[in-house]
């Protein structure tokens, strides 16, 4: 089972082609009952098209952002400083990734 951080890092990385996390984002979709709940794998799924879109709109901008930045970006809980910081878009990514982790049941 993995925790928040440690998920969004594994997606993150596999998106932007981590070889080791690629691996491990791959036995997770093959093992997924050993990893979460039924009901889980659709939140990290929509989780995982999100980060693509994150990913996608600091690429558009070109801007560079570290994984660790996004990762606080999505565990801090505060919309409104997001919201004065960053465009309405990213915003609303960033809101509609908590909402997935937010869902996920065994995760810290």
């Amino acid at each position: 089972m993995l925790n928040k951080y440690d998920l969004i890092k594994m997606l993150l990385g596999a998106l932007r082609g981590d070889s080791e996390h690629i691996a491990t984002r791959e036995l997770a979709s093959r093992e997924r009952n050993k990893f979460w709940l039924h009901n889980d794998w659709m939140w990290i799924k929509d989780l995982e098209v999100t980060l693509k879109h994150i990913d996608k709109f600091f690429i558009r901008n070109n801007m560079k952002i570290s994984e660790s930045e996004i990762i606080s970006m999505l565990l801090e809980n505060n919309n409104e400083k997001i919201m004065k910081e960053y465009q309405q878009e990213l915003a609303e990514l960033i809101v509609s990734a908590r909402e997935a982790i937010d869902q996920l049941s065994n995760t810290e």
